[in-house]
């Protein structure tokens, strides 16, 4: 039997697919899947499926034997392991050390010599036998279960430099939703999102305050309450009786119940109190015999249950899988977000009959504020039916262009009269997962962004701050609304709009929520992106063209948004190799070349999307046609945006693909579906707009979207991960640009930040800050040049801190620009907090001042952009072809000099070092070649 006929959720397969794509010696790899997910399921195929491929043996650690019990008996359940009579078995099952008390994984023998399968043991043993008595030779993969557990300590560094050093990849696995610094996520799937797609069942929250008063002690500044102050809360009488008359005036509700309890006594003391009132209760701790234990366990998880409360202390907080549990008590505090949803994940596994579990906490009187208590507010994802959109489409609809007479966003797009439409806009917070982010705040930056719609349309377009809720799919879609996403955070959702109308209120509220998100410091989430839905309403044949019409014109449409909709990004680095998760290509979900307009339903396209993946996820999501969402379709291949100009032709342009896919036009048959890109050598916009059939009459929509493409093919052009993409007709000379700071940014850290003011309002030091941002990087420049003068002022527009206008030598903003520069001197920037220097006559270059001072060994060094910078400056004055790798270096020495301000008189490591690491980098990047001898020749141009 094959690895994907055991998983029976589509997103098992796809964590499956994603993380053998991931793994890799170099990064150790991390998959999240909340309690409750299936995490030991999907690593136990990734495991079957990587010894099938590679051989050798996966080496599994975890941090105790229980674990790896449970681990080796799910392999054992679902794929062929060797027995003792089976000398051709696919894999063995061997265990690393282990004495007594180690439960049931002490049947396994210990390996050594020969593995063909799975070696477990715990990573204290591992540690132990690091140095002489390690298993030869090397696994070919390491798997650490709960690596959330012990990654920073000395045991967790150690694995992870042993797998490193012998180029061995390591799969980490977590139920936790932060992420180990030293691991690459490969997929996540929260609590939340589980219960969105219907594998988790949400809990009902009810909240019981027991008065007792306390003292909360952490063990450490990130560690959970000490033992004294938890013993406070166990010995407490009142509040035991209070958990004890919680559940006894509600046992028929509560039914089978899990309690976590403080500590050992705790546990035998709310035993003895439930036992005294005829519950049947038994206890699960360290300090019970392992057979003892297991008895607990059996009894309560048998059926019917012999017991129907277990009260347990750190037993069952991973690992254990019990979907009949009805109630979990949490009558333990913590301070680990770790543990709390380890806990409350007991009640989340689903089962027939079962679509919620209670979730009763009990919260006490700590006595000071912010004793960083970790409780559940509100239920995280409330049931609910599915969104009722209420979308159409007229068929008989023709495009239709909006013309000159709306505003500028809207111009020339050409849109479909009877056709709605409706965004999404996902925000999140910089450095935040959506679930740690307090009720509270969440909820006040919901009425913010709410508030500025309302400023920018009307107080009737938009829900009122009484109805917001941190839910997801609540209420009606008639008004603009905020909704809880697990993925992001915040989701801004529009009513359904349509015409022109629609179309100017969308860039109005594009508007706003671009003000908003500054003010409140969220950004468009690049991985989820801004989704588009669109009315939509045809027969199956139809919808397999939209399907195959997508996948013809991938190529161009990749050229047309951000490339974080189509590789992995993590806010520094591409990875074309592993495609975003929330947004696959079509082809990767429906087979195209089993798709035919005449004879494909909706059922096999159902059965394709069950088959190869969350069919949500596809680049353009269809399922809504089958699933009763609405007469509609998604459209997800729209990077995070709150831009009208890049967001409105993106749904201009769908209307009309969807039109062609519609008018059975045109015939596919001419393309080669298999190899999209041979049709489109050049990655020339009109060629795609050909195939939609895009009137002539007006060209200036296709004029958008090749400026459009212009800026993407731009970014593709600085970016070494990005530039394959690049036709060869396109990869012309590379060009180096400085790197400019963030001018607000700036403004803020010297306490300059003046709101919405713009240049021309600044005061005279933010004027000279200002400038200073726009020209760092760019070396020593003529203080009065026009072209100095130039560079400035379009940096400024670039960061939006002047409005655009015709510099004129006796215009405000040339003046203003002029006179920072003659004013700029070098005593300034030392005495005075300036921002320039001035290193030779008549010239002035951005001085780094403050943060790092003229160069002198005690001081900080210039930055590395400088250095790169001012390699390429000497490269350019230079014969480059008769010097060498060692002369530019000196050659770059004596530049920094003269432009930089540097005050050592010899060549030292302190800038050797440096200089050589900037060289390495420009040829890293593609800017600088380093042929014959070591001889350094320039690729490319150097750009403002």
């Amino acid at each position: 039997m094959t690895t994907s006929q055991y998983e029976k959720r589509s997103y098992q397969a796809e964590c499956r697919r994603n993380i053998l794509r991931a793994l890799n010696p170099d990064t150790p790899t991390l998959m999240h899947i909340a309690t409750g997910g299936g995490k030991t399921f999907v690593a136990n195929n990734v495991v079957a499926e990587w010894l099938g491929q590679r051989g050798g043996y996966a080496l599994w650690v975890t941090k105790d034997w229980r674990l790896l019990g449970q681990a080796a008996e799910d392999m054992v359940a679902r794929h062929r392991v060797q027995g003792e009579d089976d000398d051709h078995g696919h894999l063995q099952l061997g265990r690393l050390g282990g004495g007594r008390n180690i439960g049931d994984i002490a049947e396994l023998p210990e390996l050594r010599g020969d593995i063909r399968g799975v070696l477990y043991t715990t990573l204290h043993t591992f540690k132990r036998r690091l140095n002489r008595r390690l298993p030869r030779p090397a696994p070919t993969l390491v798997v650490w279960d709960e690596c959330h557990w012990g990654y920073a300590a000395v045991t967790g560094k150690a694995l992870l430099k042993w797998a490193r050093r012998r180029r061995i990849p390591v799969l980490g696995l977590t139920a936790t939703p932060r992420q180990p610094g030293a691991f690459k996520r490969a997929c996540s799937h929260s609590f939340e999102k589980l219960v969105e797609l219907g594998h988790l069942v949400p809990y009902e929250l009810e909240t019981r305050p027991t008065g007792t008063r306390w003292s909360p002690q952490r063990l450490r500044q990130h560690g959970d309450f000490t033992p004294a102050s938890l013993r406070k809360l166990a010995t407490s009488r009142a509040r035991n009786n209070l958990i004890v008359n919680e559940y006894c005036s509600n046992a028929d509700r509560y039914g089978k119940t899990v309690i976590f309890a403080c500590d050992i006594p705790h546990a035998n003391k709310l035993v003895s109190l439930l036992g005294e009132r005829g519950i049947l209760v038994n206890a699960i701790h360290s300090q019970m015999a392992a057979p003892d234990r297991k008895e607990a366990f059996d009894e309560f998880t048998a059926n019917p249950p012999r017991l129907k409360v277990l009260v347990n202390v750190e037993q069952l907080t991973h690992g254990v899988d019990i979907p009949s549990i009805q109630t979990v008590f949490l009558c333990r505090p913590t301070a680990s977000e770790i543990l709390f949803w380890q806990m409350v994940g007991r009640g989340s596994r689903p089962m027939e009959g079962k679509d919620m579990f209670h979730l009763v906490q009990f919260i006490d009187k700590p006595d000071r504020p912010n004793s960083d208590l970790i409780t559940a507010r509100t239920p995280r994802v409330p049931q609910t039916a599915n969104r009722p959109w209420v979308h159409a489409f007229d068929p008989r609809g023709l495009p239709a262009s909006t013309g000159d007479g709306v505003t500028e966003a809207c111009q020339h797009l050409w849109y479909i009269k009877g056709q709605t439409f409706g965004v999404e806009f996902e925000l999140a917070a910089p450095g935040v997962e959506p679930d740690e982010v307090p009720n509270g705040e969440w909820v006040r930056k919901a009425k913010k962004l709410l508030h500025y719609l309302r400023e920018k349309l009307s107080p009737s377009k938009v829900i009122p701050n009484s109805a917001v809720r941190r839910a997801y799919h609540y209420g009606n879609y008639e008004r603009w609304k905020v909704e809880y996403d697990s993925s992001a955070g915040w989701e801004v959702v529009s009513p359904v709009l349509k015409g022109i109308t629609g179309l100017e209120e969308l860039a109005a509220a594009c508007e706003a929520l671009t003000e908003a998100a500054d003010d409140l410091g969220l950004y468009p989430d690049h991985r989820t992106g801004t989704h588009v839905h669109l009315g939509w309403r045809v027969r199956p044949r139809q919808v397999v063209r939209a399907i195959q019409l997508t996948h013809l014109l991938g190529p161009i449409l990749r050229t047309l948004v951000a490339p974080s909709r189509f590789a992995d990004y993590d806010g520094k680095r591409y990875d074309p190799a592993s495609p975003n998760e929330y947004c696959m290509p079509v082809s990767a979900v429906y087979d195209i070349h089993d798709l035919h307009p005449q004879e494909t339903t909706f059922d096999d396209l159902r059965r394709m999307a069950d088959r190869n993946g969350d069919g949500r996820t596809a680049a353009l999501n269809v399922t809504p046609m089958w699933d009763g969402s609405g007469d509609q379709v998604e459209v997800r291949l729209h990077s995070g945006t709150t831009e009208a100009r890049k967001l409105l032709p993106w749904i201009s342009l769908w209307m009309r693909i969807l039109w062609a896919a519609r008018r059975a036009g045109p015939d596919l048959a001419d393309y080669d579906l298999a190899d999209p890109a041979r049709h489109f050598p050049r990655l020339d916009i009109r060629r795609a707009l050909d195939v939609v059939g895009l009137p002539d009459e007006d060209r200036r929509f296709g004029a958008r979207l090749r400026q459009r493409q212009k800026d993407v093919f731009e970014l593709w052009r600085r970016r070494p991960d990005l530039r394959p993409w690049l036709p060869k007709s396109r990869q012309r000379q590379r060009t180096f640009t400085p790197e400019v700071p963030d001018i607000a940014q700036c403004l803020r850290v010297r306490n300059l930040g003046l709101g919405k003011g713009r240049f021309l309002d600044l005061c005279a030091e933010a004027q000279e800050c200002a400038v200073w941002c726009s020209l760092l990087g760019e070396g020593a420049l003529p203080k009065e040049s026009r072209d100095t003068i130039l560079r400035s002022a379009e940096r400024l527009r670039e960061q939006g801190w002047c409005e655009y206008q015709r510099l004129r030598s006796n215009g405000p903003l040339y003046k203003t620009i002029q006179r920072v520069l003659n004013t700029a001197t070098r005593q300034r920037s030392v005495h005075a907090s300036g921002w320039f220097d001035i290193p030779q006559k008549r010239h002035v270059r951005a001085f780094v001042g403050v943060e790092a001072a003229t160069f002198t060994p005690a001081k900080e060094r210039m930055k590395d952009s400088d250095w790169r910078a001012c390699v390429l400056r000497t490269i350019t004055q230079h014969d480059v072809g008769g010097l060498s790798r060692s002369e530019i270096e000196r050659a770059t020495f004596d530049t920094a000099r003269r432009f930089y301000g540097i005050q050592l008189e010899n060549f030292v490591k302190a800038v050797s070092v440096p200089i050589d690491d900037a060289i390495d980098g420009l040829i890293d990047d593609g800017y600088v070649t380093a042929g014959d001898g070591d001889r350094l020749t320039l690729l490319g141009e150097i750009s403002a």
